[in-house]
């Protein structure tokens, strides 16, 4: 029989295995029966279970054999029960998380199968280093540091023997927070150029390491965020704002309970004078006494300066400078300054002692006259002087030519003994008023050569003919010349304010080419050629006279060219009229009955009416008619007449005492002679005219036309439906159809007006032409003209030169063609 195992533990079964034999060869049964110490017990299996041993129990087995009949001898076997180590269940620290200040306390959970009584041994690590051992379940913050890893090893005892060891979960030394007592600022009063420093007192912190304080700061004006430094300058806050500061304290990895420090409140700063000068340093009479005063607030207040000024040691004034009035020379001068803002006063600042000196006497002025100095003048210095303290003032003179002195001291030089023309004459004045003298000043002229003075001029012919008389320019009287210079004169033109040269195509009416340009007769350009005149232009002739270093005054000699009859040309449906500067007349386009082809003679107007009729006035105010002369138009009225007017079928013709005459077949019109009349318009079935008084009427069947605006007007134009007419300050007022705009004229001053069918035209008083209606009709050719008339539906004007343009291209007859020789450009 043996026992297992051999020394048991209260924690376990005790298993008999036995063996045995039998000579028979029989089976063997067995029987178990188990005694405690010698006491038999009802324990009879092969096992007894550990629930029934106790530490120290002595239990012995008998096992006794049977093989069916007979039973065998017993056999014995015995055990000691041993002790039960006790264990460790569980470990725990707490706090979880601590820190410096904190103690780790081991709570430790242990059992022992035998009930014994269980005492720990305790052995902590930081970090893996042994550092306190014993019957010590706390380890204090003396044996551990910030962020040490902290364990403990736990080995139980049941006063027999030790369990086995038990370790703990490790436990990490967290950061202290750190903290602050108070927060405040320094230093407590504060003014606007102060820094401030935000300081804390009672820094704490349970690390030793982080024994240093640091801290995270915000600095508040008036409750605004301003700052995170650890100071504040002044130009973060302003007099009369409360600053306060924050601290956090902060260890580096936590930060702790912000603190707040009581608020200050920003003082003002007294202003404060840095220096005080005075200038001028040496003040004379007449000079006023300024002082510069540096001064600075750093509260940047308006500052108030408060002056006394003290001469001679007496207080004479509080203003900001004084005169002279104040001082005499010789006199000591200071002024105390102090500064003083809405708040306080600084301190009083004292400049530096000047002492008033004597004022030097003044040149104000020196100028010789006369100021243009020619030969055998007596040049004279006239100088104005001036002495503050009323000093008598004496004159000293020396004067030279080219430089060198002439010895003279007196205040004039005459010429006739000291200078020629071309020479320099100077003078130096020096003044003085018994103590000093003033500075000196000087003055100079060069004596002049002295020009020739202007010629009389003559200019003939008085009146020339414009594209025909030359115009000559002559001396009439020479020029003088004082210096006794010989003379020689230039000559030059000009035309209409234009410089009159050769080879220019100046005048855009001139067809040749360009001017001839001036000519000689006496002199070099003193003539103009009459073919580069026109009508109405002013020629000017200059004459500037030369002593061979200066050119004299020039003279000047005026004419206007003019035409001896003033061109016109007038339109019709198909054919044109000229009526030349010379008196003659051209006609182009439609001749069937002879309109085109007038009578020879001298003629003053002229007029076209409907297709194949024309009148005009001849040199004596007789009227001519040509063309068709069936049913009275070639019998005009006999009298003297200034204007004709042709219309549809008939011609209106006003005498020179305004009584206006119709003849020709048309019935509209009416035969009766109308009177008081300055100017008449002649259209189709009807006529306008102006009156003496200028107002406008119309008659016969004027169509839309017939209601003439109110008012005073020098001219009026009629042709079919509509009329437009110029009042008395050139502006252009039309009436009647509008279908193609021909009644709206444009805006502007205007010295004559014409209408056709569909368009109107006017020209301007510079001689410049606008047309308006309809859109074929309206395109005017550009340049200057003299006089211009609207036909059916073409217009024609003449130029300065006598030429004829006609627009637009009109192909009924050739009325727009005129002959080459009168064709404009």
């Amino acid at each position: 029989v043996s026992l297992s195992p051999g020394l048991p533990l209260t924690t376990q079964d005790v298993v008999a295995s036995v063996t045995g034999a039998d000579p028979d060869d029989d089976e063997i049964l067995y029987t178990y029966a188990w005694t405690l110490d010698g006491s038999a017990t009802g324990y009879q299996d092969s096992t007894l279970p550990a629930s029934a041993t106790e530490r120290g129990d002595v239990w012995t087995l008998s096992v006794t054999p049977d093989d069916g009949e007979e039973e065998g001898e017993p056999t014995l076997a015995s055990v000691s029960i041993e002790n039960t180590a006790p264990a460790v269940t569980l470990v725990s620290l707490a706090p979880a998380q601590p820190r410096m200040n904190d103690e780790i306390t081991a709570s430790v959970t242990t059992t022992d199968e035998d009930g014994d009584e269980v005492s720990v041994f305790y052995r902590w690590f930081a970090d893996g280093e042994l550092v306190l051992e014993g019957e010590y379940a706390t380890l204090e913050d003396t044996y551990f540091s910030k962020h040490q890893l902290i364990v403990v090893e736990v080995i139980p005892n049941d006063g027999f023997v030790d369990g086995d060891p038990q370790f703990s979960d490790a436990v990490t030394i967290l950061n202290s927070t750190p903290s602050v007592a108070s927060a405040s600022v320094e230093p407590a009063l504060a003014y606007e150029a102060s820094t401030l420093t935000c300081l804390g007192e009672g820094w704490s912190d349970a690390d030793p390491a982080d024994s240093e304080p640091s801290y995270r700061v915000s600095w508040y004006v008036n409750g605004a965020l301003v700052g995170s430094e650890s100071t504040l300058l002044g130009a973060s806050f302003a007099r009369g704002q409360n600053v306060t500061c924050t601290l956090i304290p902060d260890d580096g990895e936590a930060e702790g309970e912000e603190v707040y420090s009581e608020p200050i409140t920003v003082l003002n700063t007294a202003p404060v004078i840095s220096a005080v000068s005075l200038s001028p340093t040496s003040p004379t009479e007449g000079d006023t006494v300024t002082a510069t005063v540096t001064v600075s607030d750093d509260d940047g207040d308006t500052i108030s300066l408060a002056h006394a000024w003290y001469v001679g040691g007496a207080l004479v004034a509080t203003t900001e400078t004084i005169d002279s009035t104040l001082f005499d020379k010789g006199q000591d001068i200071y002024v105390e300054v102090t500064p003083r803002d809405d708040a306080d006063t600084g301190l009083t600042v004292t400049s530096a002692i000047i002492t008033a000196v004597n004022t030097p006497p003044v040149i104000g002025s020196v100028a010789l006259t006369p100021s243009a100095l020619y030969t055998d003048d007596t040049v004279t210095a006239e100088v104005t002087t001036s002495d503050a303290d009323g000093d008598e003032v004496t004159l000293s003179y020396a004067w030279t030519v080219d430089g060198a002195a002439m010895g003279v001291t007196t205040a004039s030089l005459p010429g006739s003994a000291y200078f020629d023309k071309h020479q320099i004459v100077a003078v130096t004045v020096t003044p003085n008023d018994g103590e000093t003298d003033g500075s000196p000043i000087s003055a100079a002229a060069t004596v002049l050569n002295s020009p020739p003075t202007a010629p009389t001029l003559a200019i003939e012919p008085e009146y020339p003919e414009a594209l025909v008389d030359d115009i000559i320019c002559s001396i009439a009287e020479d020029s003088t010349d004082a210096d006794g210079d010989s003379v020689g004169y230039a000559f030059a033109w000009q035309v209409d304010g234009v410089v009159y040269i050769g080879g220019g195509d100046v005048d855009t009416g001139d067809t040749a080419g360009g001017w001839i340009g001036p000519t000689t007769t006496t002199a070099a350009d003193d003539t103009v050629s009459g073919e580069d005149t026109r009508d109405n232009q002013t020629w000017v002739c200059q004459v500037t006279p030369d002593d061979g270093e200066d050119d004299g005054a020039p003279a000047e000699a005026t004419v206007v060219s003019r035409f001896l009859i003033q061109p016109q040309v007038n339109c019709g449906r198909a054919h044109t009229c000229l009526l030349d500067q010379g008196g003659q007349l051209t006609c182009w386009g439609s001749n069937s009955d002879g309109q085109s082809t007038p009578p020879s003679g001298d003629f003053t107007y002229v007029a076209v009416a409907d297709d194949a009729w024309t009148c005009a006035i001849d040199d004596v105010g007789a009227i001519q008619c040509w063309g068709d002369t069936a049913d009275g138009r070639d019998s005009p009225p006999s009298g003297t007449f200034v204007q004709l007017s042709g219309g549809e079928q008939f011609m209106l013709g006003l005498t020179s005492t305004g009584d206006v005459y119709k003849w020709g077949p048309d019935p509209y019109v009416g035969d009766s002679v109308l009177s008081s009349w300055a100017q008449i318009s002649a259209g189709e079935n009807g006529a306008c005219g102006v009156n003496a008084s200028g107002n406008i009427g119309c008659w016969g069947l004027p169509y839309s036309a017939a209601s003439p605006p109110a008012g005073t007007y020098s001219k009026v134009a009629y042709a079919w439906r509509h009329a437009c007419a110029l009042d008395s300050a050139g502006a252009i007022t039309c009436w009647g159809d509008d279908a193609n705009g021909q009644s709206t004229p444009p805006s502007g001053t205007f010295c004559d007006v014409g209408v056709g069918h569909a368009h109107s035209c006017a020209m301007d008083c510079g001689g410049t032409i606008q047309c308006w209606g309809h859109p074929d009709l309206t395109t005017a050719p550009g340049g200057t003209f003299i006089q211009m008339n609207v036909g059916d539906y073409y217009a024609c004007a003449v130029d300065s030169a006598g030429l004829v343009q006609c627009w637009p291209d009109y192909d009924d007859g050739g009325a727009s063609d005129p002959p080459a020789e009168f064709a404009g450009p």
